[in-house]
């Protein structure tokens, strides 16, 4: 199957939307400067095929363009046809194109014309040499006219105002169906990713709240930084960083990053909800404080600080809460019961460890 145009989105956590769409193309004179002008930029160039990336933002734009110069967006879903073209009809360089393809060109004044892609002489042919040494020209002898093979049906139809003439239309056979099918699936794959980041929660159909983009409601539902900073007792730098490296689902919007309710269990070692005892969590053996603290992603003097300074305050305080107490009071090495203390630790307060 031919591939004059494939789009597909790339991953871009640096993108509003979180991709980029990625364009492979054929060499076309018309595609550069349009390109540009939509953002995008080349990153790499073959002797007949161009890859380029676009902001997200542009996609729309970019499926019209690709639309007008190929007839196609995507070549693998696309049904073609054959079309015959008689190269008199219009005055031409020492190129011809149609349908977004090179049909014809005359590299020097003095070499024979090379034909394009899934291009075939029909009748007819080319003199000798045509043009100038510095401006050659293509120069087809009378009546000369060319097959034109899997051209999308799209551009098939718009070359009838060139005087191209369709002689067959291809039926979509299985190997077509198939090809579309696994497009679809890469494309809902994608799609799906996009919600997962987005929040697995939200749903992407169409409501009075939900956004222009298609992917969340609007506002987003969540927790901000500083809420989930207060609830796990965490740095906010550090939650932050694992919204922007994709650890934490999240969505960055223009006041910040909204976090997915409800929140997940643990990002790597580092507990965030504690769990609920069970069979599992009921049976864990107790703890020191150093263990305590890389449950938590946390130095053993912290845990040592903030259980000592809560003992002041319900010793001071009778109404503040008790802090965890060791299984082995009077050990060198007091342990404690991670379930209540995961209760504990996530309950406590941020001011209860920072206050003075």
């Amino acid at each position: 199957m031919l591939d004059e145009v494939q789009l597909r989105r790339t991953r871009a956590k640096h993108d509003p939307l979180g991709y980029r769409l990625e364009a492979t193309v054929w060499d076309n004179p018309d595609w550069p400067h349009a390109a540009k002008d939509l953002g995008g930029r080349m990153l790499r160039d073959d002797s007949w095929r161009q890859i380029w990336v676009f902001p997200s933002r542009a996609e729309e734009r970019v499926n019209a363009l690709c639309t007008r110069i190929w007839g196609t967006t995507n070549s693998a879903a696309t049904r073609r046809a054959t079309v015959h073209w008689n190269l008199t009809l219009q005055r031409h360089d020492e190129e011809a194109w149609l349908g977004g393809r090179l049909i014809a060109k005359r590299h020097k004044r003095d070499t024979k014309p090379t034909l394009g892609r899934e291009v075939v002489l029909i009748s007819g042919g080319f003199e000798p040499r045509g043009g100038y040494n510095s401006m050659p020209r293509l120069e087809p002898l009378p009546d000369t006219v060319v097959e034109i093979r899997n051209l999308p049906l799209a551009a098939a139809h718009a070359a009838a105002d060139l005087g191209a003439v369709i002689v067959d239309t291809h039926h979509e056979d299985t190997a077509a169906l198939r090809s579309r099918h696994e497009y679809l699936l890469t494309e809902l794959a994608e799609v799906s990713a996009l919600l997962r980041r987005a929040g697995a929660h939200v749903s992407a159909g169409a409501d009075s709240g939900t956004c222009r983009c298609g992917g969340h409601t609007c506002p987003p539902d969540g927790y901000t930084i500083s809420e989930v900073a207060t609830l796990t007792g965490l740095n906010p730098n550090t939650i932050r960083g694992w919204c922007a490296e994709g650890s934490l689902p999240a969505l960055r919007t223009t006041r910040g990053w909204i976090i997915a309710k409800p929140l997940p269990a643990r990002v790597g070692r580092i507990v965030l909800v504690p769990a609920e005892p069970d069979e599992t969590t009921a049976s864990l053996p107790a703890q020191t404080r150093a263990e305590l603290g890389r449950r938590h992603g946390v130095d053993p003097q912290t845990v040592r600080t903030a259980l000592a300074r809560a003992q002041a305050a319900h010793e001071a305080d009778p109404t503040h809460p008790t802090p965890p107490q060791p299984v082995n009071p009077g050990a060198p090495r007091p342990r404690y019961d991670p379930v209540g203390f995961d209760r504990w630790w996530h309950g406590r307060g941020r001011k209860n460890i920072n206050a003075n």
